[in-house]
């Protein structure tokens, strides 16, 4: 018998798994893009920031990973 639980393991697993595989064929500069939003979940949570808009923060974050990186950001308007 199929259950609600069999039903949502298997949407979990197939939001992953295409979601595995979209990252994987993306640019590298969408990937530090996703990295960048990732960075910035973890720090808005932790850190409760108020001070700055989430589009402001991702950019920041984005800058920084592109800097350690030595790749050049895009600009910021590609990313709001």
């Amino acid at each position: 018998m199929i259950t609600k639980t069999h039903i949502d393991l298997a949407d979990k697993e197939i939001t992953n798994t295409a979601t595995l595989e979209m990252i994987v064929k993306s640019s590298k500069r969408d990937k530090l893009r996703i990295i960048a939003i990732y960075l910035c979940h973890q720090i808005i949570t932790s850190e409760k920031l108020k001070s700055l808009t989430t589009t402001e923060i991702i950019y920041e974050v984005y800058r920084m990973i592109c800097k350690i990186l030595d790749e050049a950001p895009t600009i910021e308007e590609n990313i709001s």
